[in-house]
């Protein structure tokens, strides 16, 4: 499982050649997946590649079958307000893990504050639902609890 944060700066290769490096990983709106990959290929300019046509995330490298299309990148859909079942604010989602292979995003990252997140960390949150496309994410389990 991998940090779609974490992807960010980490070289893109295709065919052998280094297109350019992660700006931005996109997730969908409801969540559940990676939709694809901005990178910055200097002269060519932003470019959008798909998860469609990502082979592998590695640890040093992102490898694809192709170069994309230019493109402007979209906001990235974080951060976002966290709730529990209840309505009660819970804090933001502010990244996602996702698998290497499947690239669906198995958890996301709660952060209850910037104190919490340095004391004892950033939470995990495994189940969820979205209220809307782009809306704010209803927390069902998180860290081993459930509710």
């Amino acid at each position: 499982m991998r940090n779609m944060r974490l992807l960010v700066g980490m070289p893109v290769i295709c065919e052998g050649r280094k297109l350019g490096r992660v700006v931005q990983a996109q997730a969908s709106d409801d969540l559940t997946h990676m939709i694809g990959l901005f990178i910055d290929a200097g002269i060519r300019g932003t470019r959008f590649i798909p998860s469609k046509d990502v082979i592998m995330l590695g640890e040093v490298a992102i490898l694809v079958d192709s170069a994309g299309q230019r493109s402007e990148r979209k906001d990235c859909g974080y951060p976002r307000r966290a709730l529990d079942t209840e309505g009660k604010r819970l804090g933001a989602i502010c990244s996602a893990n996702v698998n290497e292979i499947s690239l669906n995003i198995e958890s996301l990252e709660l952060s209850t504050g910037w104190l919490e997140d340095i004391l004892s960390g950033r939470r995990r949150v495994k189940q969820f639902s979205v209220t809307q496309p782009g809306g704010e994410v209803v927390v069902i389990e998180w860290e081993g609890e459930t509710e």
